[in-house]
């Protein structure tokens, strides 16, 4: 992913609301891979300003994942991965261990659908929201999050690595000059 400075600028003023700016505040949950930790409730003020930029939680989480699932990285799974990935692309596949261990260290977020925004629920969508390279950093399984995917009626559900977090996102629909959007 490219980011240009004026997207760096546009990400610092989110973080900036105005003075006296209305919020309202959304809950997520946060789910430890570690069976022996309990779930927790964890919030986020959502300014007026930003309710229509659609999903804040990854990029709210981006930051979480860099903090809390700090280990040590075996940059083989690394150098292997993006050998593959960039020698498909046609582009040179060679990455310095600094930039491999910087990318591994950042948290990167994947976002795995459980339930889709459908009419029959008010077009909400459910969520896990989980750091994008876990296996290949050789997070532990999280099992929790795999229950709740099967519960959801993933079958055989997928395997979560590391701590996930999990989310509702209400989808609304416009009616655009093109159709619906």
């Amino acid at each position: 992913m490219i980011e240009t400075s004026e997207d760096r600028k546009n990400k610092e003023s989110k973080k900036a609301p105005s003075p006296g700016a209305k919020y309202e505040t959304i809950s997520y949950v946060y789910i430890p891979h570690d069976t022996s930790k309990e779930m927790k409730e964890m919030t986020l003020k959502v300014y007026d300003e930003y309710t229509r930029a659609g999903d804040l939680l990854p990029d709210h989480l981006k930051e979480l994942f860099g903090i809390i699932q700090k280990v040590n990285v075996d940059l083989t799974l690394f150098h292997k991965q993006a050998a593959q990935h960039l020698s498909s692309k046609g582009a040179p596949s060679q990455i310095s261990d600094a930039t491999m261990r910087e990318l591994a260290e950042q948290g990167q977020v994947e976002t795995f659908c459980l339930v889709k925004p459908v009419p029959s629920n008010n077009h909400t969508s459910i969520n896990i929201y989980l750091d994008e390279v876990g296996m290949l950093k050789r997070l532990p399984l999280n099992p929790r999050a795999s229950d709740i995917a099967a519960k959801s009626g993933f079958s055989p559900p997928p395997d979560f690595y590391g701590d996930v977090f999990i989310g509702r996102v209400s989808v609304s629909f416009c009616h655009g000059s093109n159709g619906w959007i």
